[in-house]
Formats: structure tokens, C-alpha cells, sequence
């Protein structure tokens, strides 16, 4: 039996070091090589980054306690997670960062946390929500142009 040839892929292996990071934790990465992920800072603080050719950018939701990233699309959409000063901590909070720079909370209706995972091309956000915790409570969503749920029981999408 005859297979059809593979096209061959190359592979480069990079290293990510957010500059003055004490450490670095890439999250994501879109056709174009973008990266984004988190970073301490040296007091500790936690930060988001998007990493661009050889430039780096902060990810940082306002009036945040910390800012995670976690996915991007091709046409440079970021989500991700923050916590808000002043709340509790585990209390996480949804959001799209867009290209022209708005940033909007994406938080599922009458949950505690929102976990906005992986972002398609066509702004379709996947994630999680929790009901309770961020252990046993755990449901897959869909969010475009509204939210759904997918009956998944401790389900995580990963994108």
C-alpha cells in the first residue's frame, strides 16, 4: 500500500524570557509566531505578556491583581484571565483584548469564574466556567455573539 508524502515540517525551538522576568510562561501561540503567557516581575507580581518578533508587550487588565493570557488568534485577538484588586483571590474574570485595543470582560452569567481559553479566527471564544470552585464545578462554554453551554461536566477546552 502506497501512502501519499508528507510534507515535511521544521521545527525551531525558542526560548521566551520576558526581560527583568524572574519567570516566564507561555500560554499561546497564533500562525505568526505571536506568543502570550504570564510573567513575575521582580516584587512577584504577575503579568501578561505578547511577545512579537523580538519585541514584548504588557498584557495587563486595568485595576488588575494579575493578568493572564492565554490564547490569541491570527488577527491578533488575546484572551485570557485577570483578578481584580480587591477581590477574593481564585475569583477569575474573562477577557478579549482586540487588536484595536478595547478590552471587554467575558465573564459566563451567574458564575464566579470565567476561564476564556483559546480564541478562533472568526472571534469565537472556548473556555470554561465554574459553578462554585475552580476544581469540581467546571463546564465548557462557547462565547460568540452570546454565550453557550456545553453539557461537559468537568470538561477544560483547550482550544
Amino acid at each position: 500500500m502506497l501512502a501519499p508524502a508528507r510534507a515535511s515540517s521544521t521545527f525551531v525551538f525558542s526560548t521566551i524570557d520576558v526581560p527583568g522576568a524572574t519567570l516566564t510562561n507561555a500560554q499561546g501561540i497564533n500562525h505568526q509566531g505571536d506568543v502570550v503567557g504570564t510573567f513575575n516581575d521582580a516584587a512577584g507580581q504577575q503579568h501578561g505578556f505578547l511577545r512579537s518578533g523580538a519585541q514584548y508587550r504588557l498584557v495587563d487588565a486595568p485595576d488588575a491583581r494579575a493578568t493572564f493570557p492565554r490564547g490569541l488568534n491570527d488577527a491578533g485577538d488575546i484572551v485570557g484571565t485577570y483578578q481584580r484588586q480587591g477581590e477574593a483571590i481564585g475569583v477569575l474574570h474573562g477577557f478579549v483584548l482586540t487588536r484595536r485595543g478595547g478590552l471587554h470582560t467575558v465573564d459566563y452569567p451567574g458564575h464566579l469564574n470565567t476561564i476564556a481559553q483559546r480564541i478562533l479566527d472568526d472571534g469565537t471564544i472556548l473556555g470554561c466556567y465554574h459553578d462554585t470552585d475552580t476544581s469540581g464545578t467546571m463546564h465548557a462554554m462557547m462565547f460568540r455573539r452570546g454565550f453557550s453551554a456545553m453539557p461537559m461536566a468537568m470538561s477544560m477546552n483547550n482550544g
